[in-house]
């Protein structure tokens, strides 16, 4: 028998509309109303091998409902355009090899920003364009970057 070691993410996604088709007046003007959000099923986006260090995930940020990004322990982002597409939507990415990610931070589709246990901060413009797009950058060398925070503006 097999043990396999399984990474799942929950996703929350707006609906578009909050089922009564009425919009809130702001301004003069009518509104869209907000739309609940519903949570989708587990899904399976990074399996790999009984109790190894490169599949759990260890941080994930979402800054549109089509891109999500996440980190594992492995020094991996996986990546999705489409959130509620289960595991063969994610793509699976080295950007730190050797490392663990620790911290992530996409404000939007073209900024997302990772931590590792390593002091490093890696940087893309271009979450979706695979491990070249990544560069690295020492910044408190030997010590976890536990967390990391971009504004929009």
């Amino acid at each position: 028998m097999a043990l396999v070691s399984v990474a799942l993410v929950v996703v929350a996604v707006a609906t578009p509309s909050d089922g009564t088709g009425r919009r809130a007046a702001v301004g003069g003007r009518q509104a869209a109303a907000a739309a609940p959000l519903r949570w989708s099923a587990p899904l399976e986006v990074d399996a790999g091998p009984p109790f190894g260090p490169a599949n759990h995930l260890t941080a994930l940020a979402c800054p549109t409902t089509s891109l999500c990004v996440a980190g594992d322990a492995g020094g991996r982002v996986l990546v999705t355009t489409d959130p509620t597409g289960g595991a063969p939507s994610w793509r699976a990415v080295p950007v730190d090899p050797g490392g663990s990610l620790t911290a992530l931070a996409c404000p939007t589709t073209s900024l997302c920003v990772a931590g590792d246990a390593g002091g490093r901060v890696l940087v893309t413009t271009d979450p979706t364009g695979g491990a070249p797009s990544w560069r690295a950058v020492p910044v408190d060398a030997g010590r976890r970057v536990l967390s990391v925070s971009c504004p929009t503006t």
